[in-house]
Order: structure tokens, then sequence, then C-alpha cells
């Protein structure tokens, strides 16, 4: 995108082009149909305006590729004034072409293309976007790619480093693909740990409330199919340094998290002992139970899940003020779950690029 800072509005057209320098004025001139182009700001200015009206103003629309239409009607039909560039990439794929220079360059006004008459500094004037709407189609729906079967197997490219040759090989996996019936299993693995813990089983710190590694070990080994990535371990280079973390437990800590966030159970000493809701959620059914821990869990605040990556660095200290809210963050990825068509696959990336095109950010 060809400016410095987006304003969040230009209330008028003529604003807009006030602001612009003669340069920026005989470069947006010379786009138009009438083949002159004055040399005086004042001229250039009202020679513009007359061409961005009316019929004129719908020719200069209709000489806009695919992609530039796309722009223009996505901010057209938006409450919002301004490009959002990682929101349209996302959802078209690619971006409509913003200068027509061979080398265009972040700072360069001097070949915009067709988009200049339309956006001043990424942000469109007001009184030009209530003219547009008068014409200009909605966009195209934004849409979650989705299966409705399975492949067996996927195929991804790894790149790995040879450090005796000092390259890097390519090399493309075929990963096969397994369906592991989380919902039925969850309903079981509930009332399993729910009994560890009346046995008291079941450690945490009292200080991070995390559980310890021998009661992670423990919940593993009772869960109906253990925990998702058991079996992996750290890799380590030729050099001797590690290259990747180990994964560590997922589904253990989650569910004494879970437990405590619904207010199940509490702490005596060092283990966890059921409440009286824990007490009751044994004879309740488990699809009820899993349903409160899932409204609970979005409130709480009491554990980032971000914190569980450790190669995500700035959590702590005063890099934690640059972090979104925790809740807010949930927030947002609940409401796009809820967007996933139903009985259809849907694939990681394709989720995560439909959260941004459709605008759940946080």
């Amino acid at each position: 995108m060809p400016y410095h800072s987006q304003p969040e509005r230009i209330p008028t057209l003529l604003e807009a082009l006030n602001n612009q320098t003669v340069d920026q004025l005989k470069a947006l001139a010379r786009l138009l149909p009438n083949g002159s182009v004055p040399t005086r700001k004042a001229e250039l200015v009202s020679d513009v305006m007359q061409q961005m009206q009316g019929k004129a103003l719908q020719t200069l629309w209709q000489q806009c590729d695919r992609l530039q239409q796309a722009t223009i009607a996505e901010v057209v039909h938006s409450s919002d004034d301004r490009y959002q560039k990682q929101r349209f990439v996302s959802k078209y794929g690619a971006a409509a072409t913003w200068n027509t220079s061979e080398r265009p360059s972040h700072y360069s006004y001097s070949n915009p293309s067709i988009l200049g008459l339309f956006f001043y500094s990424g942000t469109m004037p007001q009184d030009l976007k209530a003219q547009l709407k008068t014409f200009v189609p909605p966009p195209i729906p934004t849409q979650i790619e989705s299966l409705e079967t399975l492949p067996p197997a996927v195929s991804r490219s790894l790149t790995e480093y040879d450090y005796r040759e000092r390259k890097q090989h390519k090399t493309q996996v075929e990963f096969p693909l397994s369906i592991r019936e989380t919902e039925a299993i969850a309903r079981r693995d509930l009332q399993t740990v729910l009994r560890l813990v009346d046995l008291g089983k079941v450690l945490i710190s009292d200080k991070t409330f995390f559980p310890t590694g021998a009661t992670l070990t423990a919940i593993a080994e009772v869960l109906e199919e253990g925990d998702y990535y058991s079996d992996w371990t750290a890799k380590r280079s030729p050099a001797g340094w590690n290259y990747e973390y180990d994964i560590g437990a997922i589904k253990p800590f989650a569910w004494v998290m879970l437990l405590q966030a619904g207010k199940l159970v509490e702490l005596n000493g060092k283990r966890l002992a059921l409440t009286k809701t824990g007490q009751r959620a044994l004879n309740d059914l488990p699809e009820k139970t899993l349903q409160t821990l899932w409204k609970q869990w979005l409130k709480t605040t009491s554990l980032d899940e971000l914190r569980r990556i450790d190669s995500i660095k700035g959590q702590t200290g005063k890099a934690k003020r640059s972090l979104t809210a925790v809740a807010g963050r949930r927030s947002a990825i609940v409401n796009a779950l809820k967007d996933c068509p139903i009985d259809r696959w849907v694939a990681l990336p394709d989720f995560l690029r439909y959260m941004i095109a459709a605008g759940y950010e946080f």
C-alpha cells in the first residue's frame, strides 16, 4: 500500500484532493480519460472532482479490474472507510494493483493505479463512498473453505538444513490422517478425571495452580486414548543443540485447569478435592458438565493459553502489556467457530484465514 499513515475518516473528496501535492494531483489527472493535465493546483483539483461525479464515476469504476472493484466494494459496503489489506488478502488471496510502476516504492506516489482516485492514504472519502454505494454491488460473502470427507493422507513440503552440505533440502512427505472422536471420549474422560480427584491423586502447585509432573503422567495413563503426542520427544541437531521443544502434556493439563475454572475442585493442601458442585458432576450428564466448563473457561483469566507455548516470548514483565486481553481473544475465536459449517472438515490454516477475512481480530 503506497501510504504512510491511514486516517480513520475523510469527510469529502475535495478535502482529500486539497491535501495532495501538485505532483500527486498530476499523477491522478493522468488517470482520467480527458487526457489534459492542468499545471495549477486549483485547476487540477477541479478537473479530478468533475471526473469523479455521476456517469463519469461509473465509467472509472468499470475500468477497474476484478480485484480493484472488489477493493472498492469491500470498503463501500463496510462501516469502516479504510482499506484493510490483511483482511482483503485473506479473503481474495491477493491484493489489487495500487501502483503501476515496475518497482513500486512504499513512498512513491508518482505511478498510482486507478485506485488512487478512490483512496487517499488508504481511506475512501465519505461523500465519494456515498456516491459509489448507489451502483457498486456488495462484495462476495466471506466463506470458510471446508471438505465433506477427509483424504487418507495430506502432503506437506518439509525443509531441512544439511549442515554438512550447508544448504537446504525440500522433501514431500505424506502424513496419514486419523480421526479421533473426541466428543464421545471427552464425556468419559471427564468422569475419569473427577474420580481421580476424588481419590486424592491430583496434585497441583499452590503458587501456579498447575498440575505436577507426576499428576500429568497419572492422568495421561487413565485417559481413554492417552494424550495427543505422548510419544513425542525433542530432537537434537548434529551439533547437539535442541531445535524443537518437547510438546509436553496437553489433555491432562487442560482437564486440571478446566476443573478449577469450573469450580468443580478446590485446593486441599497440595491436592485437589471435589467441591459440592464437583461431587454432583459425578452423577450429572457429562455433556451438561462439559457445557458448564466451556462457558466458565471463556470467562476465566487464570491462564493465558499462550503461556503454554515457550517460543512466544514477551509474555511476562512490561512486554505483557502489549498482549490482547484473554477473554476478548477467546470471544473472537468462539464467534468464528460458530460460523464453521456443520458436518464438514475445516483445515486450521483455512480457519485462521477466515478469521482475518471476516474481521474476527483481537
